[in-house]
């Protein structure tokens, strides 16, 4: 039973950790960072910045 309590803790942490990037990826998106270089601070693929940046609401002109 250890074991499983163990693993789901690490489950955890490791669900946490990825929305703590998207989120930090986010705000680097949102102060007009590109996305090479939110890629290199946050570790993320193309994919995901690809899918954040439709998440965010477009700039006000």
């Amino acid at each position: 039973m250890y074991e499983a309590k163990e693993e789901g803790l690490q489950e955890g942490m490791k669900k946490g950790m990825e929305k703590a990037k998207e989120t930090v990826a986010k705000n680097l998106l949102s102060k007009g960072m590109n996305d090479e270089f939110v890629i290199e601070t946050t570790g993320l693929d193309q994919t995901i910045i690809d899918k954040l940046k439709k998440s965010l609401p477009l700039p006000s002109q």
